[in-house]
């Protein structure tokens, strides 16, 4: 089970292991956060400081990321940072006082019942909450709605791409396969013949594959 409070003062908070592990794949997105090393010189503050700035709209952020940050969208949360490096491979890079996440590197760091939730996170895809006051703690409490919103973005991001995800099929899988293609992503197998293959996105988007395309140019990798 995933550590769903972090900070001093509880200032980060996911609702459940299923958010933790979506807002996990979403940190993957490098256009979509920056999360710095800064010292307490930098900061004028007792400390040094670990932050992580949200460069995307709200809407395109986990409940848990969009109440905890604060002026100029940023997280202080040195716990939850240092927590990522040390035990979901984020890169840190010195010269540049920068912490990133390879989407194919941490995905090995979350247990197989969460992929799902992972992959949902890395295409901006969340579990809502609703959100209530609470008497018990400052901020708000959230109570759970579990519906999945639509936002999506099937780019991949910056520096990470779906062509090094896996590795190719030699032959085509059977229908119910899960694979990744290297241009549209995360998918699975839903109809074939002995010419073309049907496969739906996690996007929703359904498309046809020439079966001597995809296996010539090795567009279709294991998940």
């Amino acid at each position: 089970m995933a550590q769903l409070k972090w900070g001093k003062v509880g200032q980060l908070n996911f609702f459940d292991d299923h958010e933790y592990y979506q807002a996990l794949g979403s940190l993957c997105r490098s256009e979509g956060y920056h999360i710095t090393f800064e010292t307490n010189s930098e900061t004028e503050s007792w400390g040094d400081a670990f932050r992580i700035k949200c460069l995307m709209q709200d809407s395109l952020l986990p409940d848990a990321f969009r109440i905890a940050k604060k002026n100029a969208n940023r997280i202080n949360c040195n716990d939850y940072v240092q927590h990522l490096y040390q035990h979901h491979h984020f890169t840190f890079d010195v010269a540049n006082k920068v912490l990133y996440g390879n989407y194919a590197i941490v995905k090995l760091t979350v247990p197989e019942s969460y992929h799902y939730d992972f992959d949902a996170g890395y295409n901006l895809k969340f579990t809502r909450h609703n959100l209530a006051p609470s008497n018990s703690q400052p901020g708000k409490q959230r109570i759970a709605t579990k519906q999945m919103t639509r936002s999506l973005c099937n780019a991949a991001p910056s520096g990470i791409s779906y062509a090094n995800i896996g590795t190719p099929f030699n032959e085509i899988p059977p229908v119910g396969t899960p694979i990744v293609h290297t241009k549209f992503g995360f998918g699975k197998i839903v109809g074939l013949n002995t010419t073309n293959l049907n496969v739906v996105f996690d996007s929703g988007e359904q498309k046809i594959f020439s079966i001597a395309v995809v296996l010539s140019n090795n567009l279709l990798r294991k998940k």
